[in-house]
């Protein structure tokens, strides 16, 4: 049987549409554990100025979530930041090679040439 999240379960108001109220999630779906907010996040807080029944899909809280809290976003490293990681002095090829896979783990889509 598939979960249900409905908006008559939750406690707190929710910008979603009724079209997005009770979709059953994915088979298999597993709740993620997260830290539970403590009131005074400013994410929270900005979550619940939003207007009831104004979010209808995830792109337009995207849209909604980014110019307030973009900045707070870890911009990825690029491209020519791998190509010019070079390995330190009295370094190990193993912490050389995990700073290396660090960052390139950051690129979203990065070129096979260059990896």
């Amino acid at each position: 049987m598939p979960i249900v999240v409905s908006r008559k379960e939750c406690k707190i108001k929710i910008p979603f549409t009724d079209r997005l109220d009770g979709i059953p999630l994915p088979r298999g779906f597993i709740l993620p554990q997260f830290t539970q907010f403590n009131g005074t996040d400013k994410a929270l807080d900005w979550y619940m100025t939003l207007s009831l029944k104004s979010i209808d899909t995830y792109q337009q809280k995207t849209d909604s979530f980014i110019p307030k809290f973009g900045s707070a976003i870890q911009a990825h490293q690029g491209e020519q930041e791998l190509m010019d990681i070079e390995q330190w002095p009295n370094e190990s090829l193993r912490s050389y090679h995990k700073r290396y896979n660090d960052i390139l783990l950051t690129i979203p889509e990065v070129n096979n040439k260059i990896a």
